[in-house]
């Protein structure tokens, strides 16, 4: 899978499928050892299996996105902080990068099938939600976004069958799609509370 891949050689970090612009921060920054990686971005990259030391690092830890305590939010030109009492530091200007990459990759969720990515190759609306979600951080209407998804040609195609079971309160079984052809999005899915501020 493409996407954000640890390169053992040099303990870096490279980005293609969230940058389209030639310098990101993944690109031109180290990370220290030990920086905790978002869990969005845990799905992008797998863990790594090594030895401690054995490329250069004490320690790598992958973390939900939220024990980070990344602002929501960071007016332009303004550095990136951390809130007051999160127990997971991370040094130098990494939150801002871990922000910056946080921020690209729920941006291209929005008008990008990208989400499919993380999805097996057959999967169900609720399975593609998940994925929005857990990017997102907030949960999302299932019958809206099953609307939306549906309604942008391309985003994903039907493959005439359905789940071996109904869901896990019951209910008809769930209809399996798989990535549609589009590269872009239109409309684009917009992220809560965006929606408003493009209105």
């Amino acid at each position: 899978m493409s996407g954000m891949a640890r390169d053992d050689n040099r303990n870096q970090f490279r980005s293609s499928d969230f940058s389209s612009q030639p310098d990101t921060w993944a690109q031109r920054r180290r990370l220290r050892p030990g920086t905790p990686l978002p869990e969005a971005l845990a799905r992008i990259a797998p863990p790594q299996r090594t030895e401690p030391g054995e490329d250069g690092t004490r320690e790598s830890v992958w973390v939900p996105v939220g024990m980070l305590g990344l602002p929501d939010a960071v007016a332009p030109g303004k550095p990136v902080r951390q809130r007051p009492g999160t127990t997971r530091r991370v040094g130098f200007d990494h939150a801002t990068i871990l922000f910056d990459a946080l921020e690209r990759a729920r941006s291209k969720l929005e008008y990008t099938p990208l989400a499919t990515r993380f999805t097996g190759e057959e999967f169900t609306i609720a399975e593609l939600r998940s994925v929005y979600e857990t990017v997102w951080g907030h949960p999302l209407h299932a019958g809206n976004f099953h609307r939306k998804v549906l309604s942008v040609p391309g985003f994903v195609e039907s493959t005439g069958a359905t789940t071996e079971r109904g869901g896990a309160r019951g209910g008809p079984r769930s209809r399996l799609y798989r990535a549609g052809d589009a590269r872009l999005l239109h409309p684009a899915l917009l992220r809560p509370g965006r929606e408003e501020s493009v209105r």
